[in-house]
């Protein structure tokens, strides 16, 4: 088993397109545009009842791994675990499905420590997902939503880290490029950033247009909560680093050598 992305119809992000050109080199013809629609969901049929798999139309544990084949697209994740349910649920989830999350929690410069195991121990990353808390234009990544509860007898007492100085956040968004995070990526790299309500509003979209520019990749998040750990829980926004369009990007994703349906 290999960690995957989870896509289905309705999706419209940067995965979308990577799975389109997996898609094409097993003979489907398919216009990259990263819109999953109702051709994509055929031709993913069309793939798995191929390949003797309960065909639902969905990319996911078992379609995902058997399209990307012998290609290298390693998926990267980064779990905040400064709160207990991310680990208990997110990051116990992708370790079941293969995958070796890097699990941030508090750690200074934490996704610096990350950038550093990444770069360590994989080339070409396809897809890193941030996974934690958020809201509009803030990702927490290391230190969940700015500090930790204290329970005092029965007093609650909320301590705060300073978020702008602890997440990612619309604030120092145009530092991302200091991280260490650019070098990682491949040809298909792209950035999702797991957190409730991250792209909403002015603020949110400013927020991860400024990351796509600095890391040099797509970045994607969501506007509303977020509960899967494989995927987007309603409408998603996705800027790209040059503030070209989807359409654009797609244009230059390198084909795949083609590949049998059997």
């Amino acid at each position: 088993m290999a960690n995957y992305t989870l896509l289905r119809q309705g999706d419209h992000l940067p995965t979308v397109a990577v799975l389109q050109e997996l898609l094409n080199r097993t003979g489907a013809e398919l216009r990259v545009d990263g819109a999953f629609g109702p051709r994509t969901h055929a031709d993913v049929i069309d793939f798995q009842r191929s390949h003797g798999i309960h065909p639902d139309g969905v990319a996911g544990e078992d379609t995902w791994p058997r399209l990307v084949a012998s290609e290298q697209l390693p998926i990267i994740d980064c779990v905040d675990v400064f709160d207990e349910g991310l680990y208990h649920g997110d990051a116990q989830a992708i370790i079941q499905a293969g995958g070796h999350p890097i699990l941030l929690g508090g750690m200074s410069r934490g996704v610096a420590q990350a950038a550093r195991l990444i770069a360590a121990s994989s080339e070409n990353v396809f897809l890193l997902r941030f996974i934690g808390h958020g809201r509009a234009g803030l990702q927490g990544v290391a230190v969940g939503k700015g500090g930790w509860e204290e329970i005092r007898g029965k007093r609650k007492i909320w301590h705060s880290f300073g978020e702008q100085r602890s997440s990612l956040h619309w604030v120092n968004a145009k530092n991302a490029g200091t991280l260490g995070l650019q070098g990682i990526f491949g040809p298909y790299g792209s950035v999702e950033l797991h957190g409730c309500h991250v792209a909403a509003g002015p603020k949110g979209r400013t927020f991860v247009a400024t990351l796509a520019k600095q890391l040099g990749v797509p970045v994607s998040a969501g506007t509303a909560s977020q509960v899967s750990t494989f995927r987007f829980d309603g409408p998603t926004f996705t800027a790209f680093p040059r503030g070209e369009t989807m359409k654009e990007w797609c244009a230059t994703l390198p084909d795949f050598a083609s590949m049998s349906v059997r």
